[in-house]
């Protein structure tokens, strides 16, 4: 039996925007795609599937679609309108990727990503930068999500942005209060 593949697309910061050798001393050496990596070791799944990722800020190319069956887009230094090369090669691909109807999960800039390709704007927050660890109310349709399972029902997450997503596009499902995950079955879950 052949093993599910999951991509990873890193996106954190140009060079001239992050320096992963800021974080050095912190367990994950600030790169987000070790993070990603050993979250799944801990949560006992990295050797059940096939881990990939590509850092589209270092110009990795993305791979075809094909070769994987899930995708997960990861947060980002950078605004979301910036309209940057590798910002378009992201949306591209992500257009592409819409029509397998295999699941996309957005971590903050790349759930920002996902809204704005569905027409919802992305806007600085009025109150300024938020950076904090935060209590989300999960919602009756994420109490039942297997990506909540084993939380409580007051999970904490950690939050960094200055920019937030205005709207809830229509085809969204919203699991907890605080943070929006998207899912529409034919495009991202």
């Amino acid at each position: 039996m052949s093993k599910n593949r999951l991509l990873y697309i890193s996106m954190l910061g140009t060079p001239d925007i992050y320096d992963p050798s800021f974080y050095a001393d912190l367990p994950d050496t600030g790169d987000d795609q070790l993070f990603i990596a050993n979250r799944l070791e801990e949560w006992g799944v990295l050797d059940q599937i096939d881990y990939r990722s590509v850092n589209v800020t270092l110009g990795d190319d993305i791979p075809d679609r094909d070769d994987f069956d899930a995708v997960i887009v990861g947060g980002s230094f950078h605004s979301m309108n910036e309209n940057q090369p590798w910002q378009k090669r992201v949306v591209r691909w992500l257009a592409d990727w819409q029509k397998t109807s295999r699941p996309a999960l957005g971590i903050c800039a790349g759930h920002q990503l996902m809204c704005s390709m569905a027409g919802v704007d992305v806007v600085p927050r009025s109150n300024g930068a938020n950076g904090r660890s935060d209590t989300v109310i999960l919602t009756k349709a994420g109490k039942t999500h297997s990506l909540f399972e084993g939380y409580s029902d007051e999970p904490v997450f950690h939050f960094g942005n200055y920019e937030h997503v205005v709207e809830t596009p229509s085809y969204c499902q919203i699991w907890c209060l605080g943070i929006f995950i998207k899912r529409r079955p034919d495009h991202f879950a």
